[in-house]
């Protein structure tokens, strides 16, 4: 996993208060109850433009392979999310699956 991108609903212009605040990506090779989760991601709003369908991308700081991913949103109230996408490099080449 190389990155992240997180896109906005069709609607974040005019509820720009459920475009979620951060995001903490963890990643493992197992899903169990003693699963140890190591961190890959972090992520903010850096932009105060709250734009449709807008694509807010990163960077991960520890490139990965793991099984299993989970994301912990951090937000108060409603947030919500058009879509998610998870970026992996594979023979060089960046796949979005």
């Amino acid at each position: 996993l190389k990155a992240i991108g997180i896109i906005g609903a069709n609607d974040d212009d005019a509820y720009d208060s459920r475009i979620i605040k951060s995001f903490k990506l963890y990643g493992a090779n197992t899903n169990d109850e003693n699963t140890t989760w190591d961190l890959v991601c972090t992520g903010e709003r850096a932009s105060v433009d709250a734009i449709n369908y807008q694509e807010r991308g990163y960077n991960c700081q520890k490139d990965s392979g793991y099984k299993f991913y989970k994301i912990e949103f951090v937000h108060e109230g409603v947030y919500q999310i058009g879509e998610i996408q998870l970026w992996a490099e594979k023979d060089s080449v960046i796949v979005n699956k």
